[in-house]
């Protein structure tokens, strides 16, 4: 597998001084990773058989992961799926992330405090990276920065076992709870949320 990464506008990343030395990873936890040189191009060997999301890890501090493409697919919304084939793959950064705050409320209209705030992409759920947390202050307020830009569900349960949101079974069971945002390029959203109250 081999491919190239380019910053937004097409400069390769030694082009931005203290850029530093991000790395290609497939999946979450595995070990198939390539460094990236500094004029953008990496290799990734001895790949198996499998399906992968391709994520860029080690960026600095607001870069996201804008796009990544193969001759065969947008991979943004779908695994990579590696046979025997070759690859290329041509994967676009940017530095244009998007910031959320807002204030989370019960049924009585009043701000909750001290309660955790998880932003979820809409699709793909799959892309774990894109999953955020924040907790609300004395004032149900709360901030999440160096965001992504895309659509999103913020959820605000009054109680919930930790990280069992990743399951597609139980998010489902809140879906109609979850208020939808848009994250846009280099820009700030507000948005009020309601707290999902413990179900005895």
């Amino acid at each position: 597998m081999t491919g190239r990464l380019l910053l937004d506008g097409g400069i390769p990343p030694s082009e931005v001084a203290g850029f530093g030395r991000p790395r290609i990873e497939l999946g979450i936890g595995d070990s198939e990773s390539g460094r990236i040189r500094s004029d953008g191009t990496f290799t990734i060997a001895d790949v198996p058989r499998d399906e992968y999301w391709v994520r860029v890890v080690n960026l600095p501090a607001n870069w996201y992961l804008k796009d990544v493409r193969s001759t065969e697919a947008d991979l943004m919304r779908a695994p990579l799926i590696v046979s025997n084939n070759a690859i290329r793959l041509e994967v676009v950064v940017s530095r244009n992330t998007g910031r959320l705050e807002g204030i989370v409320i019960d049924q009585r209209q009043q701000p909750v405090e001290a309660v955790e705030v998880t932003l979820i992409p809409d699709q793909p759920r799959e892309r774990h990276e894109l999953y955020r947390k924040a907790q609300t202050d004395n004032t149900g307020h709360f901030v999440i920065d160096e965001l992504a830009p895309g659509d999103y569900k913020v959820f605000a349960w009054e109680d919930i076992e930790p990280f069992s949101y990743f399951d597609p079974a139980v998010l489902k069971k809140h879906e109609q709870s979850g208020t939808n945002v848009r994250v846009g390029e280099a820009s700030s959203s507000i948005v009020t949320v309601r707290l999902i109250p413990l179900v005895n």
